[in-house]
C-alpha cells in the first residue's frame, strides 16, 4: 500500500499543541503537514489546546478533554480520547493508527488495539519510554521503581506489536533495539524537523526592533527549554571576555524555568546584566522573529544526557532554517561542521567556545549573507517537516506491505 496516494491515517496523541515546548511544536508541525499531504484522508484526536493553534484544519480534528492537572484529570482525558478514537475507527476505515507514546500511554493504546485491530505506528519514541528508573531505597522511590517496572512490561508488549517505530537519534535507535529485542527493520531513524515556511531568513534589523534588541550588535542567542543547562550559563560566563572584543554584544535567552534565577544572579555577579536579555517563554509564532535577531544560535546539552540519548535539538534546525551559524554540543550535530553550518564544541571548554564565538561573530556582512542563503537551502532540502513526513509515509507504506505479505 502507498499511504501517500491512497492511505487513511488516524493520529492520536495526548499533547497540548498550543505549548511552545519541543514535543508540542514537533507534533503540531507533523499534524499540519499530514493534513496537507493527505487532505480528507487523515484525522487527529488530540486534547483541546490551551490556546488556539494557527493553521490547524479543525475539520480534520476531534478534540478530547484537555489533559488537565493531576492524575484524575489526566485519566479522564485518556478515557475520553480512547473512546473518541474507537468511535472514529468504527465509523470510518483507517489503514494506520499513529501515536506518540509519551502522550497516549500504553494502557490506552493497548485498549484501542484490542477493540479495533488496526495496525499502529509509534512516532518519535523517546527517552521517556526507553530508559529505566533506577532503584532507590526511599519508600517513594521504591514505589516509582515498581510502577516503572509495570509500565515497562506493558510498553514491551506495545513495542513488539507496533508495525513501525521511529526515533530521532542513533543512540535511541540502538537502545530501542537492545532493550526490547525488536526487529531491526521496524525501528527507523528519522530526524527532527523544522517548518521552513515559518523559519526562514528575515531582515535582522527589523527583527531586532520588533524584539526590542536594536541596542545590541552582535547578538548571541538561545531559544528553548532549560536554558541554564543548555548554553545559557556558558553565554553568561563568556560575556565579560567577549564584550572586550564586541562592546555592543547582546546575550539573549528565550525560555524560562526555575533555573533562570541562577543565570540572572551570575550575570549580576559578572557585571554584565545590561548586556543580557532574559526574554522568558514566547509564543511559538514569535520564535522566528527572535531567531532572526541573532548572529549565532546556541544549542548545548549536558554531556551526561547527550551520552544517554544523543542530540537532535529542534532549535538547531530552526537556527539553520533562519540562516544562522550554530554552536552545538556533540551527539548528533556533527553535520554542522561537515556542511560548514556551525561548530560542534566541548560544552565544558570555555576557551574553545569563546574561539568559536569569535570566529562566527567576525564574519563580514557578505559572508553572513552567503552563509544565510546556504543554511536556508540546506534546511529546505534536508531538515523540513515535509521531508520527514515523506520519510515516515514511505517507511509506514513499506512496513504495511511487509506485514501484508506475511499475513
Amino acid at each position: 500500500m502507498n499511504l501517500e496516494n491512497t492511505g487513511r491515517i488516524l493520529y492520536v496523541a495526548s499533547v497540548d499543541m498550543a505549548l511552545a515546548n519541543g514535543p508540542a511544536v514537533n507534533e503540531q508541525e507533523f499534524v499540519k503537514a499530514l493534513f496537507k499531504a493527505l487532505p480528507g484522508r487523515s484525522h487527529a484526536v488530540i486534547p483541546t489546546p490551551s490556546e488556539p493553534v494557527d493553521g490547524l484544519d479543525l475539520s480534520a480534528v476531534t478534540f478530547s478533554r484537555p489533559i488537565g492537572q493531576g492524575l484524575p484529570a489526566f485519566l479522564q482525558h485518556q478515557a475520553d480520547q480512547v473512546a473518541k478514537a474507537i468511535a472514529l475507527l468504527k465509523q470510518e476505515r483507517f489503514d494506520l493508527l499513529v501515536t506518540r507514546i509519551r502522550g497516549l500511554h500504553t494502557a490506552g493504546l493497548s485498549y484501542i488495539a484490542r477493540r479495533h485491530p488496526v495496525p499502529y505506528a509509534l512516532k518519535t519514541l523517546g527517552e521517556y519510554a526507553l530508559f529505566e528508573v533506577p532503584a532507590r531505597r526511599s519508600p517513594k522511590a521504591k514505589l516509582r521503581y515498581a510502577v516503572d517496572h509495570v509500565r515497562r512490561r506493558s510498553l514491551r508488549k506495545v513495542l513488539c506489536k507496533a508495525m513501525a517505530i521511529d526515533v530521532c537519534t542513533a543512540i535511541l535507535q540502538e537502545q530501542a533495539l537492545k532493550r526490547f529485542a525488536l526487529e531491526p527493520a521496524k525501528v527507523k531513524l528519522i530526524d527532527n524537523a523544522v517548518n521552513t515556511e515559518l523559519f526562514y531568513p528575515q531582515d535582522k534589523a527589523q527583527a531586532r526592533v520588533a524584539c526590542g534588541l536594536e541596542r545590541f550588535d552582535p547578538i548571541v542567542g538561545f531559544v528553548g527549554g532549560r536554558p541554564w543547562e543548555r548554553g545559557g550559563m556558558q553565554m553568561v560566563e563568556l560575556a565579560p571576555r567577549l564584550i572586550q572584543k564586541f562592546p555592543r554584544l547582546g546575550m539573549v535567552i528565550v525560555g524560562g524555568g526555575d533555573g533562570m534565577a541562577a543565570l540572572h544572579r551570575r550575570a549580576q555577579e559578572l557585571k554584565v546584566l545590561e548586556h543580557c536579555v532574559f526574554a522568558g517563554v514566547v509564543p511559538y509564532a514569535r520564535v522566528p522573529q527572535w531567531v532572526n535577531s541573532f548572529d549565532i544560535g546556541i544549542a548545548f546539552d549536558a554531556p551526561a544526557r547527550v551520552a544517554m540519548v544523543g542530540n537532535a535539538n529542534q532549535k538547531v534546525r530552526q537556527y539553520i532554517a533562519c540562516g544562522k551559524p550554530v554552536l552545538a554540543s556533540s551527539g548528533g550535530n556533527e553535520f554542522l561542521q561537515t556542511h560548514s553550518l556551525g561548530s560542534v564544541v566541548d560544552v565544558q571548554d570555555l576557551a574553545q567556545i569563546e574561539q568559536a564565538f569569535v570566529q562566527w561573530l567576525s564574519l563580514t556582512p557578505t559572508q553572513r549573507q552567503l552563509h544565510a542563503r546556504k543554511a536556508s537551502e540546506f534546511a529546505k532540502a534536508n531538515l523540513s517537516v515535509e521531508k520527514t513526513l515523506r520519510q515516515r509515509l514511505d517507511f509506514w507504506s513499506e512496513r504495511l506491505g511487509a506485514q501484508g505479505s506475511r499475513a
